[in-house]
């Protein structure tokens, strides 16, 4: 019934309850000119509040819209570059005891590839990498320097905790001059050199594990 016979119809009360906030208000009765954004001051306790969310939302830039925590990855593979640099450039070890000068050296990160990343999900933060290192190194055997490369085909967390690395062991040509005798006590030391490559894994691995559980950039 209409508003005449005492019974409001649907859209009469659908217009009440909007008063003069709605579209169509202020587009057939007000020329379609709407009032002007009042901004509001927050309150500390409202700015501490978005502070707490929006640093919830950090998972090693996870986008900030995902309020909901659904499936979401982000790449995090040249903060995983810069880390294994600084962890395995310059780890060295002697190979005789003193005053023998013999030493084996990490000299070089020569190339990190593949695959690292955060998954964030449900509201819970996993990080996991895929990856391929190549290290430069250098041993000094008995005066003179031998130098080479260790190339590790799977860098994952399963092959770094399962301690199942596969790697191998070259010399470079310019190295392949010197006595074969110093070249296989080179190549046998960078074989024996990986396990503290695995340890330095081993703690990068538990690094960005607390750096996806941290919710970090």
């Amino acid at each position: 019934m209409s508003a005449s016979g005492g019974t409001k119809s649907i859209a009469e009360e659908s217009k009440e309850q909007r008063g003069d906030l709605s579209y169509h208000y202020f587009h057939n009765e007000k020329g379609g000119d709407a009032p002007p954004a009042v901004p509001k001051k927050l309150t500390e306790e409202e700015a501490a509040a978005m502070h707490r969310t929006t640093s919830e939302q950090l998972v090693c830039g996870a986008s900030l819209w995902n309020t909901a925590g659904t499936w979401e990855e982000r790449g995090c593979l040249e903060w995983v570059q810069e880390q294994l640099k600084a962890r395995v450039v310059g780890l060295s070890e002697n190979i005789a005891s003193p005053p023998s000068d013999d030493k084996f050296t990490i000299t070089e990160l020569k190339s990190c590839t593949g695959e690292a990343s955060v998954v964030c999900t449900r509201g819970k933060a996993r990080h996991g990498f895929d990856l391929e290192l190549s290290l430069g190194w250098e041993a000094i055997i008995g005066g003179p320097t031998i130098k080479g490369v260790i190339d590790i085909s799977e860098v994952s967390r399963d092959t770094v905790e399962d301690d199942e690395l596969e790697f191998k062991v070259q010399i470079d040509s310019d190295s392949k001059k010197e006595s074969e005798a110093a070249k296989d006590k080179a190549e046998a030391q960078a074989k024996v050199f990986m396990r503290k490559i695995r340890e330095q894994l081993v703690a990068f691995d538990k690094d960005f594990r607390a750096k996806a559980e941290r919710r970090e950039d």
